[in-house]
């Protein structure tokens, strides 16, 4: 429960809403979500997501492991999964993307992402100096 109201205060600091759940209002074009990393914390940040948050649709998965890949976007019911966040910052069926992996990376992935036109929710710390 501690961990839901954590992301949904990310999600509102992002400028991001759920309006359904809120006001009882529905967006007509969802916000369409890539999520890079397979882990603990993309699980429990698309499960909260998921539950809360109608408007907003996971479209794509991204991990060096393909099977992890893959098997998130079926439990999550994404149409589509990656086997490298390169490839998933080119998918033009993706509007923003969030990723729960390790720091060292979150600046250069923030920067592909952001030169492919995406919006990015990122875990902290973006850079480590």
């Amino acid at each position: 429960m501690a961990t839901s109201g954590i992301l949904l205060i990310l999600i509102a600091v992002a400028g991001i809403t759920c309006t359904a759940k809120l006001s009882g209002s529905h967006n007509t074009t969802p916000l369409r979500w890539g999520l890079i990393g397979c882990g603990r914390i993309t699980n429990d940040w698309s499960a909260t997501v998921a539950s809360f948050c109608p408007e907003h649709v996971a479209m794509a998965f991204a991990s060096r492991n393909a099977s992890a890949a893959n098997e998130y976007a079926t439990r999550f019911g994404a149409p589509k999964s990656y086997s490298s966040h390169e490839a998933l910052a080119q998918d033009p069926d993706v509007d923003i993307v969030y990723f729960g992996i390790i720091s060292p990376t979150h600046y250069e992935i923030s920067k592909l992402l952001l030169a492919n036109n995406k919006h990015v929710l990122c875990e902290i710390p973006v850079a480590l100096n």
